[in-house]
């Protein structure tokens, strides 16, 4: 028996994305297209990943941005924090932004699932190092054909943030 692990499918029309069950820790519908999600009590900055995975791979998202993936910062690498810490440093000292959670914002068309290991394979040789830098660690077909890749979402998004910016 194949061994199996918990993904996030995200679909749109003609390619799908994998997020590690892992890496977030909860999910909320969101009532309104906001900068901020509010968590159990807490205001929590918000990225949209949906709109960042268009731009890196030009489809069409026809889907409106109704949930998000709640994240704990606590376990995120020690640069990561620090490149948190950055934003939350561009916000009011009075914003009260949670300095713990962040949210991620996602199209509705996303369901959890157990996919065996076996069918996520690596990047060829050429592109695994660019691909990895980006957070895209792997990726798998479907049975229709069109390809899911697996993301980090940390890595993901937090080189999509400073992409032009060095944190020291």
């Amino acid at each position: 028996m194949p061994i199996e692990h918990d993904f996030l499918e995200l679909s749109y029309e003609k390619i799908g994305f994998l997020v590690n069950r892992d890496q977030f820790f909860s999910s909320i519908y969101l009532e309104e297209n906001t900068e901020f999600t509010e968590y159990n009590g807490e205001k929590l900055f918000t990225f949209n990943m949906d709109e960042c995975l268009n731009e890196q791979f030009s489809f069409e998202s026809t889907d409106d941005l109704r949930l998000a993936l709640i994240c704990d910062i606590t376990v995120y690498t020690k640069m990561n924090k620090k490149r948190f810490e950055v934003i939350l440093d561009d916000f009011p000292e009075d914003s009260d932004v949670s300095a713990k959670y962040l949210s991620l914002k996602i199209g509705s068309q996303a369901e959890i699932n157990s996919i065996p290991l076996s069918e996520i394979k690596m990047l060829p040789g050429a592109m695994q190092e660019f691909q990895l830098r980006r957070g895209i660690l792997g990726m798998r077909f479907k049975e229709n054909g069109y390809p899911q890749f697996l993301i980090d979402i940390e890595q993901f998004m937090f080189n999509s943030l400073f992409k032009d910016r060095i944190i020291e």
